[in-house]
Formats: structure tokens, sequence, C-alpha cells
């Protein structure tokens, strides 16, 4: 596992306190989330889960890892001090060039239409509830003039707090749009999500994850370090596959719900 070798600086985005690091001695620019006051070790869990989630269905987010911040690197650093950041295995996502913050603009002319409807589903499917009104969790890719996803540490509809119990009791009630996604930000990605036929692609895409691929979702995860049992762990699994397993009826809310 790499080890984070120098800090770079603090971003200046989201609750969670981010961090761009090097790792390994490398010029490979990382953004690091860790332990500390703000988040616990079910925050990085969520967000692993999240992301590994997004990759197996192609949809845009950066690529990501699992890295180690030594105590060293906390002793030498005052702003980590500050936040009670705890040494350890974190999450980290590869950093890009890119504007944080979207508008409208960022969505009409950004070249990834096409994944629009997936990102709807994919935060329906997850309970993600801080992307509605956060700017800061969409980024607009410079280069390739993508919408692309960051943060998913707030997914299953009560962020940090949830367990076995919450998650169950979400399983057994009816299936209705998250409040979260009639925010602005959504509504602006919404006007670009076009024609009857706009989530057959991930529709697709979840129709053919294989076993193995939804398994790896949950494999090697520092269950330990982060707090996570091994109950926590099988009733995320649970969810997941049950959210999936629904996908064509949640599918059927969005688009009643829209209007699509």
């Amino acid at each position: 596992m790499k080890r984070v070798t120098s800090v770079e600086a603090k971003l200046k985005v989201g609750t969670t306190v981010p961090f761009l690091v090097n790792c390994d001695y490398q010029f490979e620019l990382l953004v690091l989330k860790c332990q500390n006051k703000y988040q616990t070790g079910k925050a990085l869990f969520n967000e692993l889960i999240g992301y590994r989630l997004a990759r197996a269905l192609s949809l845009p987010v950066p690529e990501q890892q699992l890295i180690y911040l030594p105590q060293d690197m906390i002793d030498a650093n005052k702003q980590l001090q500050e936040i009670n950041a705890q040494a350890g295995i974190c999450f980290a996502s590869r950093w890009i060039n890119a504007t944080s913050g979207a508008c409208p603009n960022f969505f009409r002319h950004a070249t990834n239409k096409e994944d629009f409807a997936g990102i709807l589903l994919i935060d329906q499917l997850l309970e993600n509830i801080d992307r509605g009104a956060n700017r800061g969790n969409w980024l607009f890719e410079k280069e390739t003039k993508r919408i692309v996803l960051i943060d998913f540490g707030a997914i299953f509809r009560i962020a940090q707090i949830w367990d076995q119990y919450s998650l169950s009791q979400d399983m057994e009630m009816p299936l209705t749009v998250l409040e979260e996604l009639n925010g602005p930000l959504y509504q602006a990605m919404i006007k670009q999500i076009k024609g009857k036929q706009a989530f057959a692609k991930i529709e697709q895409r979840i129709d053919d994850l294989s076993d193995d691929a939804k398994a790896d979702i949950f494999r090697e995860i520092p269950l330990t370090d982060w707090g996570i049992t091994n109950e926590d762990l099988q009733a995320a699994k649970k969810f997941i596959y049950f959210q999936l397993n629904r996908c064509q009826e949640i599918v059927a809310v969005l688009q009643e719900h829209f209007k699509l």
C-alpha cells in the first residue's frame, strides 16, 4: 500500500477536510480523506463503496485507492493536527484538473450528457444526501469538458450514522425520490436528460454486472481500521444488492417524479 510522503495543501472545499498529497516520493497528486474530528471510518467506507459502484457502472468518477497516512506526516503538519487526523489507512482519489462548483452552463456544455441519467440513478440508489445543494461535489473537467462526481461520504441516507437497522428500515419503506434530488444542481442536470430511453444505458450496465463484479465492491476493505463491524458490512452489501435488484422500479419512480 502506498504511503503519504508529503502533504501539499488542505483543499478549501467540503466539510470532510480533504488534503492534496503525494505518495512514495512520486509526483502523483491525490486527494486524501482520513479519519478526523469531522469524519469517522464509516465516511471512508461510504466513499469507497460509492466510488467502486460508480466505477463498476462506468460513471464519471476519478480513480480511487487506499493509501497509508503515517504518524510522522501528521506530526509535521499543523493543519492535520488541527483536525485531529488519525494515522492509518485512508481513502484517496486521483486529483484532476477541473473546476469545482457546478452551474447550469457546465451541464449545458458537458460532453458526457449520456451519463446524467446514471448519475441521477446512482445517487438515488445509494441514497446520497450531499450533492443536491453542494456545488463542491460536482467537477467540470477542463480537458474533457465532462461532469465528474466526487464525494460519496454521505450515502445511505444518514451518512456516517447508518447501521444495519437503518438500512433494513430503508428496504422496508415505500420507494420515494430523495428530497435532495429536487435541489437546483440536479434540476440543471435533469433539464439535459432527453428521451424516454435515457436510462437504458445505465440499466443495461446494472443488468450486466456479474456476481464477481458486485462482490468486488465489498472486498479488501480495512474494516478494523475504520471501525466497521461484519454486521455493518453485510448490511451495506444486502442494501446495495437490494437496490440494484430493483433498479427498474427506481428508474420508474424517477421518470414519473421528474417527468422524464
